[in-house]
Formats: structure tokens, C-alpha cells, sequence
């Protein structure tokens, strides 16, 4: 068994010791302090508070920050495995590949938390074979590289790997896309400025160079920038630091970036700051009136005592206006959270138009996916859409921007440029166009509410097209056809061939009861009727039906076959009946004439012809028109034979 630790001479001082041990140890000793991104907040770093000289002659140029200190894609895992260490007060162990020790060497970390501070060893030692071979090597790589990404994925701050003079952004974590307000897709090997346009022009570029000059880290603390997110453009507060990505043989190739959005705090604090600023030059007055009241207290005692009522009242108001200005902004800025997230979860298509340069200000989605391609934020509605100069839709916005009336446009034909074709294309849209009020009662803009109808007023126009076609047909077929329409069956259509029928009866526009009365004691009534309630097609062959031809002309048997069809509309419910008819009265008096000398030659003195097949007398006789009118009215017709007589 070892020998128990002995314990510290008494002559010796436990510090001098604990410093010349750290001295002489050949194991790299570093004390961290953690750096959080306000008071209070989250822990994002550590700050290296001391380095023995082990440690020191590990590393030549060590950085002052952790994720500065160790190798770009190791430091956010080690960032990771220390942090945890620190909050829970445990030990944590890494064993990592350490490129500033040497190709074949590997460092065994082990950090623990001391009070305020987190005390971390790192010892170098020779890679050990593994016998497993490649294979196994390239497993253990695999699972460190997994820790890597996992680590690098879940990190609570945005880091960023920038390569080459374009800073085309090779690796990105989710939490910095979220900061960008882009997504990882469109973030990968891209360079940061073409991805985020709007950040040119703020110093960046500088700040970067630098960097990339001179190899100097840049640390930055709340510094101010605008960058559009969620469809608007924001002012965003960041703290980041720019790091130079050194290759193996020293070239600096790129930026490490870490970054946190520290937006929230630095807001609240200026509005604090705001309340305490306004609130002092208010004491200060009060402080004055004081002042003054007190010089002039022998002579007016009293005048003093109604000021001193008046500063307490003075103060009181000041605290209840801030306190209503304070409540009052609170609701505004809620009104004004709740309308925009409305206005962009709305279905229709919304948009914003500020000023009398019509510039959009605001698009939610519905509106941009109707001009997709387009970009419109931002830009003035002449200089989005240059190919409606002239367009009576301009004129409209700048009447409602300049009078304050609402206009409200359907199925306004407007022709839009079409990015895939570059030619014109109609398009039509319904929308109302409302003026935008400031705090003043004056107009500043113009919102418009919108929806394109351009599927509808086609449909609309070919079923237009269609029905004058299927108008005209009915109107030129030289057979006779109407169209009786609603329960009443009033003649909606007749077309030439069927007025031949009724020459002089008024027929178009009424009901066929009152335009032919005498049809009360036919079946066709309730034929019609039957057609109309049940959807069914009917038909008739030779039916003889009393009818006068002329109005107040005699009642004559008029022999009919005709086929009576339902009409239905968009929804599919019946609303008419269509009749396709033909006057067979010239056919049926020829047969019936034909087999009236038949009869007559079948009479005593007359020699019988022979009957041929299928012509029997007796045969002939049965199947005279009354027949076959009961036959085609009591037998259903089959679909086969419906479907032919339809087409």
C-alpha cells in the first residue's frame, strides 16, 4: 500500500508551497473564469485567469478566451465539457487529439470547478496504438467526431467557420441561423454577405479584415446593427468575437466567429435607462424649485409649506404619467406584435405601402408568394413593378393615399410580368385599398387587402363561352328542343324548330301549364314532374297528346316521341328539364292508313294477301301506337341505351 500523504510542515506557508508546486509540476495548469453574456445570464466563455509554466510552454501563443485557447473544432466540445463542470460541481473528463502538442499526441483534460473559478489539467501523451487497427481508429475518430457535431449543434451561442477573403460560411450552427434569420440550407457555402445583404455597409467587412490581416482576435460587447428578419428589418445589439482559423503550417485561412444576440437586455436596459434619465431631470427640477423655496423661507413660510404640497403632487403625477406612458406603450407594442403576427398568418394577401413614394413596409406571405421571385421589401411599388406605369392600379393608390377614401376593385384585370416567360400575363385580382393614419390623424400609407381571382374569372368566361356555344347549338338543331327551368317548368330555351311546332303561341318566359293548357289531362305533367323529382331521363315513343298548333285553334291528336332529361347545376341538384322532340303525327297516320287497308282487304270479297314474316295481320294490329306508347312509358329504359340516345 502507498504511505499516507504527510501533512504540511509547520514551518511552511501553504501558498508559497501550492505556487512552487504549480511551478515544478510538468502537467499544464490553467485557471478559468466564466464569462456570461450580461450579469446574470447565460455562461457563453472563460477567460483565462493563470497558466503555470508547464502550460505555458505547451502553448506558445495561447489565446485569452477557452474557444480561442484550443483548435477551432475542438473548442466548442471542450467549451461544453466545461461548462457542465462548472454548473454541476462535478469533474470532467475529455481526452481530445491536441494539434499544438503534435501530430501524434493526445491530451487528457480534466476540469472541476474551485469557488469562483474552474481549475482544468491538461496532460500530453503519446497516441497508443490501437490494435484493432484502422478500422477501429477510424470508429473512435467517427465517435469524436459525432461528440463534435453533437456539441457544435447544441451550443447555446452561434458559432460560425468563415474561409477565404469572401467569408463563405463553411460550417454554421442552428443557433446562428437563428440569429440570421436564415436556415443552414441557405447559410452553407455561401458567403455571409450575399447571404445577409443588408449587413454590407455596417463595418463588418473591416472588422474582418483585420482579422484576417493580422491575425488579431476581435472581441466585440453589445455592438449595434440592423438585419432583416422575419419579413422586416430589425436593429439587433451583438457580442462576438472574430478569431483567425490557422492552418497547420500557420496561413490564416479564415474567421472563427461566436456570437450571441444580447438584443433583449440592451433594450430593456435603455428603457430603464430612458425612465431613470427622465425621472432624475425631474428630481432635478423639483431640487431647484426646493432650492429656490428655501432661500426666500423667512419670508415665505407658507409660500414654501404650498410648494412643498406642490412638488409631492408635481412628483406623483410625473409618477403616475410614466407609470400610464410606461402601460401605454406596453399595449401599443402588443397591438402592434398581435396585428403584424395577424397580418402575417392572415390567408390573404396583405401589404403595406408607406408614404407618398408608395415603399413597401411590410409583406406577409400570402401577399409575397403571389410575386414570387420578386423582391419587394423595402422598394418603392413603381420601381417593384415597372410594367404598370400607366395602369389606372397606380392611379388608384395614389387617390386613396391622397384623398383618404377606401377603393375596392373585382376581378380588375392587371397585367403582370411572368418571370419564367418574361412575357405579360392577365391576371385579375379583388382587393380593397384603405389609407394608413399616423398618431396625428394624417395619412402616411396605404394597406391593401387582396386575393388574385384569375382561376375564377376564367372558369367563369369559359363557362360564359361554353354555354353560348351549347346555346347556339340548341338554337341552330333542326330538331325541336326547350328547356323548362324550376318546378314550374317555365320555357327558359326554345329553340326555331320547336316554336315551327306552335306557330303563333307565345312561349318563351312561361309556364308550360299556361302556355298550353290543354295538356292538363295529358300524362305529360306528371312525366315532367317525375323527371324533374327523381333526376331520371324519360322518354316516349308516338304518344298522341290533344294539342292546338295555332292559339284558339282547334284540339288535334298530335303523335310524339321524345326524350325528357334533367338538368342540373353547379352543385349537382336538379333545376330543369331539358326535352328533345320530334312530331311523328305524318308517320303515324300513314302506318295507321296502311293498316286500315289491310283490314279492309282481310273483309269478305277481298283476296287475303300472304303475310310475310313478322308482318301477321293480327301482329300489326297489336302494335298500333297506343301499344307502344304504353310500352315505352311503363318500361324502364336501360342505361346502355340511355347513355346512346345522350350522345
Amino acid at each position: 500500500m502507498p504511505a499516507p500523504a504527510a501533512p504540511f510542515p509547520p514551518d511552511a506557508v501553504p501558498d508559497e508551497l501550492l505556487r512552487t508546486l504549480l511551478d515544478v509540476l510538468p502537467t499544464a495548469v490553467q485557471l478559468w473564469r466564466p464569462l456570461y453574456a450580461l450579469a446574470g445570464g447565460e455562461l457563453v466563455d472563460f477567460s483565462l485567469e493563470y497558466l503555470n509554466p508547464a502550460g505555458q510552454q505547451q502553448r506558445r501563443l495561447p489565446g485569452r478566451t477557452l474557444l480561442s485557447f484550443f483548435a477551432p473544432l475542438q473548442a466548442p466540445v471542450i467549451l461544453a465539457r466545461c461548462r457542465q463542470a462548472f454548473e454541476t460541481n462535478t469533474a470532467a473528463h475529455h481526452d481530445f487529439a491536441d494539434p499544438a502538442a503534435g501530430a501524434d499526441r493526445r491530451c487528457q483534460l480534466v476540469a472541476r470547478r474551485s469557488g469562483p473559478l474552474l481549475v482544468v489539467s491538461l496532460t500530453s501523451h503519446a497516441a497508443r496504438p490501437d490494435p484493432r487497427g484502422e478500422l477501429a481508429g477510424s470508429a473512435v475518430a467517427e465517435v469524436e467526431l459525432g461528440e463534435l457535431r453533437r456539441a457544435f449543434e447544441q451550443a447555446p451561442v452561434g458559432f460560425a467557420v468563415l474561409r477565404g477573403p469572401r467569408y463563405v460560411i463553411e460550417l454554421a450552427n442552428p443557433t446562428v441561423c437563428t440569429m440570421w434569420g436564415r436556415s443552414q440550407a441557405q447559410a452553407l457555402h455561401t458567403p455571409l454577405f450575399e447571404l445577409l445583404p443588408e449587413v454590407a455597409g455596417q463595418g463588418f467587412e473591416e472588422l474582418m479584415d483585420g482579422v484576417l490581416a493580422t491575425g488579431v482576435p476581435f472581441v466585440a460587447h453589445e455592438l449595434p446593427s440592423f438585419i432583416d428578419r422575419q419579413g422586416r428589418r430589425q436593429t439587433v445589439y451583438w457580442s462576438f468575437v472574430y478569431h483567425p482559423l490557422r492552418e497547420a503550417d500557420g496561413r490564416i485561412t479564415g474567421i472563427i466567429m461566436v456570437a450571441t444576440d444580447v438584443s433583449e437586455p440592451v433594450e430593456a436596459r435603455r428603457q430603464v435607462q430612458h425612465l431613470n434619465d427622465a425621472l432624475a431631470a425631474t428630481n432635478e427640477e423639483l431640487r431647484v424649485a426646493n432650492e429656490e423655496g428655501l432661500a426666500n423661507y423667512a419670508e415665505l413660510r407658507e409660500s414654501q409649506q404650498q410648494l412643498l404640497i406642490l412638488a409631492q403632487e408635481l412628483e406623483a403625477r410625473v409618477q403616475d404619467r410614466t407609470a400610464q406612458l410606461l402601460a401605454a406603450r406596453t399595449g401599443a407594442e402588443q397591438q402592434r406584435t398581435r396585428l403584424e403576427r395577424l397580418f402575417m398568418a392572415a390567408p390573404a394577401a396583405i401589404c403595406i405601402l408607406s408614404g407618398p413614394e408608395l415603399v413597401y413596409e411590410l409583406v406577409n406571405p400570402g401577399y409575397q408568394e403571389l410575386f414570387a421571385g420578386r423582391e419587394l421589401l423595402g422598394r418603392r411599388l413603381a420601381e417593384a413593378f415597372p410594367e404598370l406605369a400607366g395602369h389606372d392600379v397606380l392611379h388608384t393608390f395614389r387617390r386613396v393615399y391622397e384623398t383618404g377614401r377606401t377603393n375596392r376593385e373585382e376581378n380588375l384585370l392587371i397585367p403582370f410580368l411572368n418571370p419564367t416567360s418574361g412575357q405579360l400575363q392577365d391576371r385579375y385580382f379583388n382587393f380593397i385599398q384603405q389609407a394608413r393614419f399616423d398618431e396625428h390623424g394624417c395619412i402616411d400609407g396605404v394597406v391593401v387587402f387582396g386575393y388574385e381571382v384569375t382561376e375564377q374569372v376564367e372558369a367563369r368566361q369559359e363557362i360564359e363561352q361554353q354555354r353560348q356555344v351549347l346555346h347556339s347549338l340548341f338554337m341552330e338543331a333542326p330538331i325541336p328542343i326547350v328547356i323548362l327551368a324550376g318546378p314550374e317548368m317555365v320555357y327558359q330555351l326554345v329553340n326555331p324548330a320547336y316554336q315551327q311546332l306552335f306557330p303563333g303561341r307565345e312561349l318563351l318566359g312561361k309556364a308550360l301549364m299556361d302556355a298550353l293548357p290543354e295538356l292538363a289531362d295529358s300524362p305529360i305533367p306528371a312525366l315532367l314532374r317525375q323527371v324533374y323529382g327523381t333526376g331520371t331521363t324519360a322518354t316516349a315513343q308516338e304518344l298522341p297528346v290533344r294539342l292546338a298548333r295555332h292559339h284558339g285553334g282547334p284540339l288535334e291528336n298530335i303523335y310524339w316521341t321524345f326524350t325528357c332529361q334533367a338538368r342540373r347545376d353547379a352543385h349537382g341538384a336538379v333545376d330543369g328539364v331539358l326535352i328533345f322532340a320530334h312530331d311523328m303525327t305524318d308517320q303515324v297516320r300513314a302506318r295507321q292508313g296502311v293498316l286500315e287497308s289491310e283490314e279492309k282487304a282481310r273483309r269478305p270479297g277481298h283476296r287475303q294477301q300472304r303475310a310475310g314474316p313478322g308482318q301477321h295481320p293480327a301482329n300489326a294490329h297489336q302494335r298500333g301506337p297506343g301499344y307502344l306508347r304504353l310500352h315505352r312509358l311503363t318500361r324502364p329504359e336501360s342505361a346502355h341505351h340511355q347513355h346512346r340516345r345522350a350522345a
